[in-house]
């Protein structure tokens, strides 16, 4: 009771105390995908784009983290993404479930000492083992592997397209 309080006191929504939202349901309170990897991460340097891609039949969204600093020691100033920098070195790739809104952290092969620092400090933000998991991205979802019967058709791809987007708006 005292939690559904706090949250509808600070959401400044009362009708969340009675709504039937299960007690273990959580309020997504940043929505955007910079800001939920920003609050995770905020050490790194967050790449330019976010691009959709597919897990399996779920849209997930990647953003590419990087170690950076403008001030390294003994080293030259280039200009990249927008600031002057004198380090810059891709640290970890972020994947966003834009279902659960759970961030997954997939590291570089080869970490930085800064990117090597973060994962020490905070080792249930990022998925142990390989990289494998970006090898499975596509570019479209994959069809769930049902058994058709017997002189059945299996659905078209528009078809399955329009499915998933029904389901996703």
């Amino acid at each position: 009771g005292m939690r559904r309080l706090a949250s509808a006191w600070a959401e400044q929504r009362l009708d969340l105390l009675w709504n039937g939202a299960s007690d273990n349901s959580h309020i997504a309170r940043r929505r955007d995908v910079r800001d939920r990897v920003r609050a995770l991460a905020p050490v790194f340097t967050q790449g330019s784009r976010v691009v959709p891609a597919y897990l399996g039949d779920t849209l997930t969204w990647v953003l590419e983290l990087y170690s950076a600093s403008r001030t390294y020691p003994l080293s030259k100033h280039y200009k990249l993404a927008g600031e002057e920098r004198s380090y810059f070195r891709h640290s970890a790739t972020a994947l966003i479930n834009s279902l659960t809104g759970r961030v997954t952290f997939v590291p570089d092969p080869s970490p930085d000492p800064i990117a090597t620092a973060w994962r020490a400090r905070f080792p249930s933000n990022v998925r142990a083992g390989a990289p494998d998991i970006l090898d499975a991205l596509t570019a479209t979802p994959r069809l769930p592997q049902t058994p058709y019967l017997p002189g059945a058709q299996p659905p078209s791809d528009s078809t399955f397209k329009l499915e998933v987007t029904r389901l996703y708006l």
